[in-house]
């Protein structure tokens, strides 16, 4: 378990003159860096009856609502445990996340709860969270509501083995493709290809960044794109995607296939 930095609790009544200073009740949030996660927890015998919301501060210091479609493309979950309290999962991946070099990763949130006489308290949680172990060529996350794959995107050796059918098939788009653009090749089961900007599959609904060290794909379980395929009796939803970017004298294609289990581990 890493280590956090500190948890900044700020309180204010919206719509007030003035700020609580009410400190929240000890033992009501707790906060851990998880694997390649950050995690939120809030007692549910804290908030009683009132409801809560969240949001995210992106790098300019301006608060964005996650809505839960926000929520899906950019990397954040949200729910309740096994005994009904709130927590809060987020990629380290996740839009809005300070990340240095893919090693260290800053987050800055805040929750909202609504008393039932519609009396708005705001927490400000703070976290930093630093890597403890190497990431992987290629890693995988399934959550509740977004498949993520995360790809190394150095420059390897020449490869000796043979292309596999979905770079085949993007190959001749890649080829004739717009110059610094980056785009998506979308695969099906019946040998289809669909290809669109990452600009447009973006504005569908899926997340796509470049770090430091890799390349970024996300997407909800339920898109026109993805499918469902089954392995071993278990039912899965497949999201073929191949990402590709075109300069003058080089085609960098990476493979971003992903597959989850309706409910479970990754594939």
């Amino acid at each position: 378990m890493r280590s956090f930095v500190f948890v900044g609790i700020l309180f204010y009544i919206l719509g007030s003159q003035g700020v609580m200073s009410i400190p929240f009740p000890t033992g009501a949030v707790r906060t851990e860096c998880r694997d390649r996660y950050f995690w939120v927890w809030l007692d549910k015998s804290a908030l009683g009856q009132s409801s809560w919301s969240y949001s995210v501060f992106n790098e300019l210091g301006q608060r964005i609502s996650l809505t839960d479609y926000i929520a899906t493309q950019c990397g954040f979950t949200h729910g309740v445990d096994l005994y009904g309290n709130p927590e809060i999962r987020i990629s380290f991946l996740a839009c809005s996340v300070r990340n240095m070099f893919d090693q260290d990763f800053s987050l800055r949130l805040q929750v909202e709860v609504t008393s039932l006489d519609n009396i708005t308290t705001v927490y400000e949680v703070s976290m930093n969270c630093l890597l403890d172990a190497p990431w992987s060529p290629r890693e995988i996350v399934c959550e509740e509501n977004y498949m993520e794959v995360s790809v190394q995107r150095a420059v390897p050796g020449i490869a000796s083995e043979a292309l596999n059918e979905d770079w085949m098939a993007v190959w001749p788009v890649a080829q004739g493709a717009m110059n610094q653009v980056w785009q998506v090749a979308f695969h099906f089961q019946n040998g289809a290809t669909e290809n669109m900007t990452a600009t447009h599959a973006y504005s569908l609904g899926y997340g796509f960044n470049t770090t430091a060290t890799r390349v970024l794909f996300r997407t909800p379980y339920n898109t026109q794109q993805t499918e469902v395929a089954m392995a071993q009796g278990l039912e899965l939803r497949v999201a073929r995607a191949t990402i590709f970017y075109k300069q003058a004298w080089m085609i960098l294609i990476v493979n971003t296939a992903v597959a989850c289990p309706v409910s479970g581990e990754p594939l």
